[in-house]
């Protein structure tokens, strides 16, 4: 067999990119099964098309790294040298603030990398197990996006993915704990109003309340 070109050279670092190669002999003279290789991992999905043509999917791969393409059947084998790239996953190291409301709406800034490269495409942003909302990327280092709801007291995994991979800070973002009441005096008063009552509990100055 001979491999001269395949396409698109290349995806995401996650693997499962449909990936078409075009050479010859690979049905010819008996060819057989064939085995198509990324950098030493064996593809998923092979579907020999015709004589010049098969399809396959990629297996995941290391982010930045380009790779050699092999393919192999009964006559023989043929490589293409750095054939196929995988695309360079996100980074995550930051947010800023790292707390709010339970109740969501927060605007975050999320500070790593990867986020408009080796076209990214439109990232998802979690906290948690839910989507934020209005996510916008504002460069390659740099995207913001509203928090959705969570639960009071908690912390959360924020998340970030798009085309190109995944990147996760665990426990990054907490929720505020919300405010308790247990008791107030006087408990009544004149229906006038002007009576003034005091709150006890927890939860009225410990957190940034807005």
């Amino acid at each position: 067999p001979a491999l001269s070109a395949l396409s698109p050279a290349q995806g995401g670092s996650l693997g499962d990119v449909e990936v078409t190669l075009s050479g010859s002999g690979f049905l010819a003279d008996e060819a057989g099964p064939a085995t198509v290789r990324f950098g030493g991992l064996a593809a998923s999905a092979l579907t020999v098309l015709d004589d010049a043509t098969l399809s396959c999917h990629t297996p995941p791969g290391t982010p930045g790294s380009v790779v050699e393409v092999e393919l192999v059947n009964a006559n023989g084998s043929t490589r293409l040298a750095a054939a196929f790239h995988y695309l360079g996953a996100p980074s995550l190291d930051a947010l800023s603030p790292a707390a709010g409301s339970p109740l969501g709406g927060t605007l975050v800034t999320l500070s790593g990398a990867g986020f408009t490269l080796d076209p990214a495409g439109a990232p998802l942003v979690r906290i948690g197990a839910a989507l934020a909302t209005q996510v916008a990327v504002v460069d390659d280092d740099t995207l913001t996006c509203l928090t959705p709801p969570g639960p009071a007291g908690a912390s959360a995994d924020v998340r970030v993915e798009n085309q190109n991979g995944m990147a996760v800070l665990p426990g990054a973002y907490r929720y505020f704990a919300a405010p308790e009441i247990a008791a107030l005096a006087p408990e009544n008063g004149p229906s006038a109003g002007g009576t003034t009552v005091v709150l006890t509990g927890i939860g009225f100055k410990s957190e940034v309340v807005g």
